[in-house]
């Protein structure tokens, strides 16, 4: 943690003097995504820093998830217990800090991704059998499986409406994370679904 902190840190200095003379474009996102029964929607504040004459955008922001699915078993991330466990009707609710990216091929044309990497979860405890879950407090990226907690993220490309609106459509790709309420055991379930995002600049 503290490596990837320090190499964050330095990109950001090495940045600085591009982003002094580039352009700063700040941007609203709604997005849906849906997959046999599992549902997303998301609201999103990024800023994004343009480069090499605005065809390459570099930026972050917070993002807001609710996640839904049916009754589905978990694989166990960490802690003794089941090695897959059924969680019923599982629902959360995220705030995330997330970095984003976009290529502009022409005007028009472009393509993206975006990543959370660190924030936090809500929602109601949900049985599962015997015992009782809730989400993950913490969300934090480790990439792979050992991801902790609630995350998305968006693969996509995007066709620019106007000089202000943007279209979005591809994959997103989410982790859903439950802990055991009297024990130390995690839970992850991870749903790729397609999606549609409507993107406004101001």
């Amino acid at each position: 943690m503290r490596r990837s902190m320090m190499v964050l840190a330095l990109a950001v200095v090495a940045a600085a003097p591009l982003a002094a003379q580039s352009s700063i474009g700040h941007s609203v996102d709604l997005a849906l995504s849906y997959r046999e029964g599992s549902h997303t929607m998301s609201m999103s504040w990024h800023a994004q820093v343009g480069l090499a004459n605005r065809r390459v955008w570099l930026g972050a922001g917070l993002r807001s998830s609710a996640m839904l699915t049916h009754t589905r078993d978990f694989e166990l991330i960490d802690g003794g217990g089941s090695p897959q466990q059924q969680i019923a009707d599982p629902r959360v609710q995220t705030l995330n800090l997330m970095v984003t990216g976009d290529v502009m091929v022409t005007r028009r044309f472009g393509a993206g991704l975006n990543l959370d990497l660190i924030g936090g979860s809500h929602g109601g405890t949900r049985g599962g059998g015997l015992q009782q879950f809730r989400p993950d407090r913490l969300n934090l990226f480790k990439g792979g499986s050992s991801d902790e907690g609630s995350l998305n993220s968006e693969f996509y490309v995007r066709y620019n409406v106007d000089g202000r609106t943007a279209i979005r459509l591809g994959a997103t790709h989410y982790v859903m994370g439950y802990e055991d309420r009297n024990g130390p055991s995690r839970y992850n379930r991870f749903i790729t679904a397609a999606f549609v995002g409507l993107r406004v600049g101001f």
